[in-house]
């Protein structure tokens, strides 16, 4: 998953890949498993607007803002075996996007 989404943000010139929901959105099911969203359906009325924050894409966003975090300290390690503290660390020492 990391090496396609830094295959991807090459391609699209967006900088550094660090988990948005839009570049993932072809990867390991996670539309399936509703670990992402789609946001961005079309001819759909939205009744509010969603923030604007690291885990909400233009077309996609995380089920929940845990699961951005997580996968940011996986790209941060270069590993899928994670802990909850780094994690927690993760998200200390980020700055905002």
């Amino acid at each position: 998953m990391i090496d396609d989404g830094n295959s991807a943000v090459r391609e699209y010139s967006l900088g550094e890949f660090d988990g948005q929901p839009d570049i993932v959105r072809n990867d390991y099911g996670l539309l399936e498993k509703n670990i992402i969203i789609n946001v961005g359906l079309p001819r759909v009325t939205h009744l509010s607007e969603l923030p604007s924050e690291p885990w909400v894409g233009r077309d996609y966003a995380y089920q929940i803002p845990a699961y951005y975090w997580a996968l940011r300290a996986m790209i941060k390690r270069k590993s899928i075996n994670v802990t909850p503290e780094e994690i927690l660390r993760t998200m200390s020492t980020s700055a905002p996007i």
